[in-house]
């Protein structure tokens, strides 16, 4: 499992799309979100896994989430903790580079 430094290092270097399994899991602050995708051009797509939670999954473009506030105000959600299943370590991030 990769660190925030080195997380930081490969999206600088490589064409990505973050997973996260909640819109709060990236970010809840959406000035932050909205610095961090203007700030790395390197993140193509977001997707959200909610699978676990509630059998949702959301894909957003870069672009789209910087150009559309309505979009970007998904991310603005913390509720509260969501029940997470206990058979399942889902706290592992995973990417692929798709560069090739």
């Amino acid at each position: 499992m990769l660190k925030s430094p080195d997380m930081l290092r490969y999206i600088f270097a490589k064409k990505i799309c973050l997973v996260s399994l909640t819109f709060a899991g990236l970010k809840t602050n959406i000035s932050d979100l909205a610095t961090f995708l203007s700030n790395n051009a390197n993140i193509e797509k977001i997707v959200i896994d909610s699978l676990p939670h509630s059998n949702k999954i959301a894909i957003f473009d870069r672009k789209e989430l910087l150009n559309d506030p309505q979009k970007i105000q998904q991310f603005k959600c913390r509720m509260g903790l969501e029940q997470r299943s206990k058979y399942c370590d889902c706290s592992i991030l995973y990417y692929k580079d798709h560069s090739q």
